[in-house]
């Protein structure tokens, strides 16, 4: 049988060996998470590169399961967890949630100095979101940017987002709600009635050297596709994006105009070719608002009203000096409407 002092240096060495553990481990892990967060900064570098913003938002509070960003008109949550879904609310019953692709499934986002959230999916594909609140005209819009890094040949192709969609909504491409003439690239989500509540952008996707790579939206079901379509010639990294937001009032009353009944189709059709042409709704309605402060400032200066300005021919040389005949085109078409003329005006 052991002697009492081989039992006490027997456990004096086990108690060693215990700490030493302990000591190694909660090393490791700090090494680790010290690596995480380096090559979550080195991500966002690439984005940074590749597509700054100075529009991403820093009001952002931070719980055990997601970061919430608080902004001019919705709050935008982004969760820790990559199987988690994104959410926009506007707090009127307004809500927009999807999925990251599914590279990020069992991943943990990482913030990041500049507010970008990164998720670490594995050598070929990173993903970073970033809040924004960006200014359209007068128009503050609160947004979602979700930023693909593609650093390899290897990688997929296709990315999917899966919507979250109330009974009666629908996604759809531009190309399937405006016709394939009219097709500005964004994506929709469309309600009951056929008009639209959220909107996703262009997608859009560049090399290292800063040169554009095809890329496109299709819809299958409830999930928004994106396909970019690099080669053996492609610089790496790639990085690719759809960015999305819920519809604001001016841009919401000119895409009322689109699924409305008070204009013949034939003016549709004219409405929707200025909107491709001025690169989509979020565009569409900036322009349009500059147009109407304009008018406000000239309406001002000669004590008349902005109506009056809009829709006389009296002012109109002035009003739209500079604006391209596109703009003017589209002003014509849309600024008969007094909803448009209210809800566009700041």
């Amino acid at each position: 049988m052991m002697n009492s002092f081989c039992q006490r240096k027997m456990l004096a060495l086990l108690i060693m060996l215990s700490l030493l553990f302990v000591s190694t481990t909660e090393s490791l892990a700090i090494v680790s998470i010290n690596n995480d967060e380096k090559t979550a900064e080195q991500q966002m570098r690439i984005i940074e590169k590749v597509a700054p913003s100075n529009s991403i938002n820093d009001d952002v509070r931070e719980t055990n399961t997601e970061l919430i960003a608080d902004g001019y008109s919705s709050e935008i949550t982004i969760p820790k967890d990559g199987d988690e879904k994104i959410k926009l609310n506007d707090g009127e019953g307004g809500a927009l949630e999807f999925g990251l692709p599914e590279n990020t499934d069992g991943v943990d986002g990482i913030k990041t100095a500049n507010g970008t959230v990164i998720y670490k999916c594995n050598d070929d594909v990173s993903v970073g979101v970033q809040p924004l609140t960006e200014k359209a005209g007068d128009e503050q819009i609160d947004s979602v940017r979700v930023l693909i890094t593609i650093s390899d040949i290897t990688a997929p192709h296709e990315y999917s987002f899966n919507f979250n969609l109330k009974d009666g909504e629908r996604l759809v491409t531009a190309k399937e709600y405006m016709g394939p003439e009219y097709d500005t690239g964004e994506a929709y989500v469309i309600n009951a009635k056929g008009e639209i509540e959220s909107v996703i952008d262009p997608a859009w996707a560049k090399d290292a050297n800063g040169n554009s790579v095809k890329t496109h939206y299709e819809v299958r079901g409830n999930s928004l596709i994106q396909i970019v379509e690099f080669n053996e010639n492609t610089a790496f990294p790639v990085v690719a994006d759809p960015t999305a937001w819920q519809i604001t009032k001016c841009a919401g009353a000119i895409s009322l105009l689109i699924s409305s009944t008070i204009f013949t189709v034939a003016k549709i059709a004219k409405i929707k070719k200025y909107i491709k042409a001025l690169g989509g709704i979020k565009k569409s309605s900036s322009r349009l608002i500059g147009v109407i402060k304009k008018a406000q400032a000239i309406a001002k200066r000669n004590r008349t009203s902005t109506v009056r300005v809009l829709r006389s021919t009296k002012f109109s040389r002035e009003l739209w000096r500079g604006a391209g005949a596109t703009l003017a085109n589209f002003g014509a078409s849309v600024l008969g409407v007094d909803t448009v003329i209210d809800k566009c005006s700041f």
